[in-house]
């Protein structure tokens, strides 16, 4: 799904909805989605850099739908030295017509890894295990949640368990391995507790 469609999507659920907090927190997210379509095809046309769109807006793409302010996308060193010298970033965020603040965050700084390394193929968008790297390097407590909401969603396989812990360094693996069980123990009882 595109991003116009899902777009579209969020949209068309805003219509639907009797309240007036989901149809504004879907218009949100559709104007989001619709940004980060623009922003993309801007870099990619102008500078021919294809970023990878992270944090609120990945988890989106990944089936927790959440409220976020802002757009972030991941860049190489290289990308990002580019965009400065064209006057393009000021103090990590972009400058680009819009009602949210997009931030821009380089590979190597905080220990992000590079776009290459979570890139979802031909996608703008992380892959899973990559969206889990990227969190767990944040280690926030809003990314730990992210996790749990994330793997809550998922069949927690242990393929995919093994999936993930493959792509992450050594002293990642244990805080991930935490939050995998308490994703497992929230799944189970919402199973048994069905609200």
């Amino acid at each position: 799904m595109n991003h116009l469609q899902r777009a579209r999507r969020f949209i068309e659920a805003a219509d639907r909805s009797q309240s007036a907090y989901p149809r504004a927190f879907y218009r949100k997210i559709a104007d989001l989605v619709s940004l980060s379509e623009e922003v993309v095809a801007y870099l990619q046309e102008t500078y021919g850099i294809k970023p990878v769109l992270i944090g609120g807006i990945a988890i989106q793409q990944w089936g927790y739908e959440r409220q976020t302010t802002d757009l972030d996308i991941l860049v190489s060193q290289r990308d990002y030295r580019r965009l400065m010298q064209h006057g393009e970033i000021e103090h990590g965020h972009l400058d680009f017509p819009g009602a949210f603040p997009i931030d821009v965050l380089c590979e190597g700084v905080d220990r992000k890894p590079g776009p290459e390394v979570v890139r979802d193929g031909a996608s703008v968008y992380p892959t899973f295990e990559g969206l889990i790297l990227l969190k767990l390097i944040a280690n926030r407590l809003k990314d730990r949640a992210d996790i749990v909401e994330l793997l809550k969603r998922r069949p927690m396989t242990a393929i995919l368990k093994q999936k993930i812990v493959a792509c992450l360094p050594e002293h990642l693996v244990e805080p991930f391995i935490l939050l995998w069980l308490e994703a497992a123990k929230e799944k189970k009882q919402a199973r048994r507790h069905p609200s």
